[in-house]
């Protein structure tokens, strides 16, 4: 697992797939540089953490690589950004890493204590997957 903070990436990014859960607001970023990243945006102050538990995976065939992953067990990746679980509007990002060897993108989590939730997004004909 290994990435770059996207705070520091200039290509154009947008929202592509997003989901909400208590206290939280998780959206898929991509940018036309072919990475992707999470942020998460504090929608309620709440003792839940920011991103603890935050997962993107590519997705080829039936085999799922994870890519980033900022659970305690899996070692914790890197979290950018200065939003706290207080504050509403405070955002954090996980680390950005490239999707173009992968069919599709598959995003869990947003904190300890909220979810899980799970999406599927197809990156190249930008919509999320049903199944």
């Amino acid at each position: 697992m290994s990435g770059v903070n996207p705070y520091n990436l200039t290509a154009q990014a947008n929202t592509v797939s997003e989901f909400s859960v208590f206290g939280r607001r998780c959206e898929l970023r991509m940018n036309t540089d072919g990475y992707v990243w999470l942020r998460i945006t504090c929608t309620q102050g709440s003792n839940y953490g920011m991103a603890n538990a935050c997962k993107i995976e590519g997705l080829s065939g039936a085999k799922a690589t994870t890519l980033v992953d900022t659970t305690i067990t899996a070692g914790r990746d890197p979290i950018y950004g200065t939003g706290d679980n207080w504050t509403v509007g405070s955002q954090v990002c996980t680390p950005a890493v490239r999707w173009t060897s992968y069919n599709l993108i598959r995003y869990t989590g947003v904190s300890d204590g909220c979810g899980p939730a799970r999406i599927t997004y197809d990156p190249v004909n930008y919509t999320e997957v049903i199944g």
